[in-house]
């Protein structure tokens, strides 16, 4: 059985190699080889790298890093092939450059069409100079194999959009995951993708496919495959559950038998947990998803409906936990804020619903109690009688302001107006409330 000497961040997997120096890029990369439509060798080299291993630099009203990638073939003294990349990488939020979970993932494909070649990966941060240097001897795979390498994704879903094209198969996206790490807390399982191939020389043979996965004490699963008779390639994907397998590494191996010929895959994965448990601030996560819009401008996860309740809970702990890294906070300092904010919203602001999911609350809870508050009448200048209205106005939130009016004059103000926050873009209806004559200056802070 496997050596137990291993650290989860420096962990030396088959085929896969995080680095992790202080005088270097700190990245992962892995390959993988599958055959082609004319019987050639495929050479996927799969890149990933943490934002926050990187330099971001502010320009454009963005962020930006840089990547110069550059990859050198060769057979002996002589040079077969060689290609640049630069890899631009840009994001929006500045928190996002330091978050634990964000990263750049990237493919190169080339072909290997003898034993022998030597791949030279070479990758350097342009802000901060660092540099990840990589290789390997690359031997295609034989034109008579029956399964290709083995492909771990943490991600395999419907997609049709230009999105990671490189990773996508028959409009499903597979996103590779080539640090081999999974967490406990943030999925429920990962994918394995192989394909096997039926050649005229065997094309009527019977194919017997095992799945094997171990740790050092002891076979965790151990299954038959479904293996097609007809098809010339068969693509395999296979969901491997992780709530039953242990803390630690494993080993996988993946047997091929067609009569007495037998082929073999290996791939080595960790699965880990974190230490911090489960953060959520209300019981129904459904609210919870509702509560984490406030704080985002962009959709939050596309398969909520579809997760399970324990998946809910891990992605909502670790929304919490980026909120709280974005803020300088402890995950239980930025929980222990926002409900105060909720207690406030609830006392003041609840009127036919919880006082959290009205206008006022959904800008308290963000941004806080308001730098001043100006409390006013519409005039006779409206199609509508008289109502009341406020002003809200935040100096150290980008100088915020909100316009909030009781249009059923029963205490429950809607937002009318909104200045200086991206997540309120579209809203200003001011002359259509407090009419044409309404002095606007009184929206400047």
């Amino acid at each position: 059985m496997k050596s137990k000497q291993f650290i989860l961040i420096g962990l030396a997997l088959l085929m896969t190699v995080p680095v992790y120096c202080a005088d270097k890029l700190n990245m992962y990369i892995t390959y993988t080889r599958f055959l082609n439509k004319s019987g050639s060798t495929v050479l996927n080299i799969d890149y990933q790298i943490p934002y926050r291993n990187m330099v971001f630099v502010s320009q454009n009203s963005g962020f930006f890093a840089e990547l110069q990638v550059s990859i050198n073939v060769t057979d002996g003294d002589s040079l077969v092939f060689q290609k640049g990349i630069s890899d631009n990488i840009g994001v929006r939020n500045k928190h996002d450059v330091s978050s634990p979970q964000k990263s750049y993932l990237n493919r190169i494909s080339l072909l290997v069409d003898r034993p022998g070649y030597n791949v030279l990966f070479k990758a350097q941060d342009v802000n901060s100079g660092a540099v990840f240097e990589w290789n390997i001897k690359a031997d295609p795979l034989l034109q008579t194999t029956m399964i290709s390498d083995v492909e771990m994704s943490q991600t395999v879903r419907a997609d049709t959009t230009q999105f990671l094209e490189k990773f996508q198969r028959n409009h499903k996206l597979y996103k590779v995951e080539p640090s081999a790490l999974f967490s406990k807390e943030q999925v429920d399982s990962f994918s394995l993708y192989f394909e096997i191939y039926r050649h005229e020389a065997n094309s009527e043979a019977k194919y017997v496919a095992n799945l094997l996965i171990e740790n050092d004490e002891e076979i965790e699963i151990e299954t038959n495959l479904s293996v097609s008779s007809a098809l010339a390639v068969e693509g395999n994907t296979i969901k491997i559950p992780i709530s039953d397998l242990a803390p630690g590494a494993h080993h996988g191996t993946i047997t091929i038998q067609s009569g007495e010929i037998v082929e073999q895959r290996q791939f080595e994965f960790v699965i880990y947990e974190n230490s911090g448990g489960q953060r959520f601030i209300f019981p129904d996560p459904q609210d919870e998803h509702s509560l984490m819009k406030y704080f985002l401008s962009s959709g939050i996860v596309g398969n909520w409906s579809s997760m399970s309740l324990e998946s809910k809970r891990r992605y909502i702990s670790q929304f919490w936990e980026v909120m709280a890294n974005s803020a300088n906070l402890s995950p239980e300092e930025m929980i222990g804020i926002v409900r105060e904010r909720i207690q406030f919203a609830d006392k003041y602001y609840s009127h036919f619903d919880k006082g959290w999911k009205s206008d006022m609350g959904r800008i308290y809870i963000r941004n806080g109690a308001p730098d001043e508050i100006e409390k006013d009448q519409t005039t006779d200048d409206t199609r509508f009688v008289r109502k009341d209205f406020q002003i809200w106005k935040y100096s150290l939130r980008n100088n915020a302001v909100y316009v909030f009016i009781d249009l059923q004059m029963n205490g429950n103000f809607r937002l009318i107006f909104a200045k200086n926050d991206d997540m309120e873009l579209d809203v200003n209806e001011i002359e259509k409330y407090l009419g044409t004559t309404f002095d606007t200056s009184r929206l400047n802070n």
